[in-house]
């Protein structure tokens, strides 16, 4: 788990911008969000960057979570360097229409990545970022289970 500390230190460069914080539980909240949710140093420090980049206002718990889960902890999926796109997946090159059997027997159209070496780059960019999430997903604390208690029920009258 990263040190509360070091988290700290890059928080406090929301600083600058407007409506931060009046108190400070209100930043260990925000290094408390990051904590929980980015894997490094790094991360944090990339989810930041973006955050200053686009916004004026520092974030509140709710939308820093959001953009952790956005920003990837693996930087190389985020800036992929892409061979161009094939004939069958062009001219985005993201996607190729394929027809695939649905669970009821009858064929469904759907899109898939191509098999072109564009494709199977972002394809295993893909599985990186869905393991990436899944771990995320596991290391997040799971509120814990409420427990109703009822006290002596009076008779209305």
């Amino acid at each position: 788990m990263i040190d509360l500390a070091r988290i700290r230190k890059q928080v406090l460069r929301f600083g600058g911008l407007n409506f931060p914080p009046t108190t400070p539980e209100g930043w260990l909240e925000l290094c408390k969000v990051l904590q929980r949710r980015c894997q490094t140093m790094d991360h944090i420090e990339r989810v930041i960057d973006r955050w200053i980049e686009n916004e004026e206002d520092v974030p509140k718990p709710v939308q820093l979570s959001r953009l952790c889960a956005d920003v990837p902890a693996d930087p190389t999926i985020e800036n992929l360097i892409l061979p161009p796109a094939c004939d069958e997946c062009g001219p985005e090159g993201l996607w190729r229409f394929v027809e695939r059997i649905g669970p009821d027997g009858v064929p469904v159209s759907a899109y898939a990545r191509c098999l072109c070496a564009r494709g199977r780059q972002l394809a295993v960019a893909d599985a990186k970022r869905a393991l990436e999430l899944e771990e995320a997903a596991k290391k997040r604390k799971q509120p814990g289970s409420l427990t109703r208690i009822d006290g002596p029920r009076k008779e209305i009258g």
